[in-house]
């Protein structure tokens, strides 16, 4: 078990490594993240200074999945893998509203491929979970219609890595998504440190959007799509901080960056 420890009420805990912010209980329980998915969600209604619910907080983390879903166009006979499949969340939203074929997911926490497992027992003959590496699959070549990765990127050591991995696993005319938040450009990486703690102590890495797209185009991938988001994303997700416990932490430094041209939120598709 990690020995996650807090600064004070309004701060996240000291964080490490990757495997102590999922490995403990904390994002799991923690209020930023009501409902099971921890991502920062997509936000399709106008967001004023209207009431915010934990339903809408729930709402914005499924309607994520859904927008990268339907973007690929999952179907139900594609076999899909996810990478980074946290505590399982997502994985009964892809079941019950998509119903592939088949569903495999890895993540590199022991801890959340058990949440996982747990949380969908019921569909074990429709899934596999799989403790792994994003940047070394366990699975053979041309196994997958679909690949796709939400709001995990930024903690992949190397980035490099899992898209040469995530074109080996995928069949031809098979389909990548990625969705996180991503650097402008290099200086603007540099400077996000100062706003963002887990950037600083690289829990996560600030990728170059640039960047992404020159890897996937040297894996050989091929109809690469980069599609901002962040109208959807920061204000929304920062309206909801400000309405909670964490209304004084670094968290609202999210939404100051994006502000500042910094980073922003996308989805990013590419053809095998």
């Amino acid at each position: 078990m990690s020995n996650v420890t807090c600064e004070h009420k309004e701060h996240w805990p000291v964080l490490n490594t990757v495997e102590e912010m999922y490995d403990s209980d904390f994002l799991i329980k923690c209020s930023l993240f009501e409902g099971g998915f921890i991502n920062f969600g997509y936000w399709k209604k106008k967001i004023a200074q209207c009431f915010i619910s934990t339903k809408d907080r729930l709402e914005s983390g499924k309607n994520l999945y859904r927008y990268v879903l339907n973007k690929i166009s999952l179907s139900k006979k594609d076999c899909v893998l996810e990478v980074a499949c946290g505590a399982g969340a997502g994985s009964q939203l892809v079941l019950h509203e998509f119903g592939p074929k088949e569903y495999h997911g890895i993540d590199a926490s022991k801890s959340q491929i058990a949440r996982a497992r747990e949380l969908n027992k019921i569909e074990k003959s429709k899934v596999s979970f799989q403790i792994s590496s994003s940047e070394s699959l366990p699975f053979l070549n041309e196994s997958f219609d679909k690949i796709f990765s939400i709001e995990a990127a930024q903690h992949f050591q190397s980035l490099k890595n899992f898209i040469k991995e995530a074109y080996r696993t995928l069949k031809p005319n098979g389909t990548l998504a990625i969705s996180t938040f991503f650097a402008l450009s290099d200086s603007a990486s540099s400077l996000a440190t100062e706003l963002i703690p887990t950037v600083r102590d690289r829990v996560d890495f600030l990728y170059q959007i640039s960047t992404v797209h020159q890897l996937l185009q040297e894996a050989g991938f091929q109809g690469i799509v980069v599609e901002s988001i962040g109208k959807n994303v920061w204000h929304g997700f920062d309206s909801w901080i400000a309405r909670g416990e964490f209304k004084n932490s670094w968290d609202r430094n999210w939404y100051k960056g994006y502000k500042q041209g910094l980073f922003d939120y996308f989805v990013v598709l590419a053809k095998k």
